[in-house]
């Protein structure tokens, strides 16, 4: 049985997006930042590194950060799966949004971390 969803309305979003709960909406919000502030970095190291500055070090930081990151969601997408049953279930913090919400995070980490890691070589 799926729970009721409730609709929250962020103030700078024109268009109303509905969450689980309270939780769902602030972890959302929290990895939007997150994921903002690496595509950012992601974007000034690549422009640092067409521009000449050729150190291994800082992008293979950035490869192993962000796969860090990747995996932390991929975890987080397996505890989802075995609390709720593979999405049959919803309990509080996990729903089976929480299991595909963290496999795409996954996989936009991994595709970031790859891109530095051919920055290496």
């Amino acid at each position: 049985m799926l729970s009721e969803r409730k609709v929250v309305d962020l103030p700078f979003i024109k268009k109303t997006i509905s969450f689980r709960n309270d939780h769902h909406k602030t972890f959302f919000l929290q990895v939007m930042s997150l994921f903002a502030c690496c595509v950012f970095i992601a974007l000034i190291a690549e422009l640092c590194f067409f521009l000449g500055c050729r150190g291994a070090l800082f992008p293979l930081l950035l490869f192993w950060f962000y796969f860090l990151l990747g995996l932390t969601h991929l975890i987080v997408s397996f505890l989802a799966m075995k609390e709720t049953d593979f999405g049959k279930n919803v309990k509080p913090y996990f729903s089976i949004d929480c299991i595909w919400f963290n496999i795409v995070m996954f996989i936009l980490y991994l595709v970031l971390s790859v891109r530095f890691l051919f920055f290496c070589f």
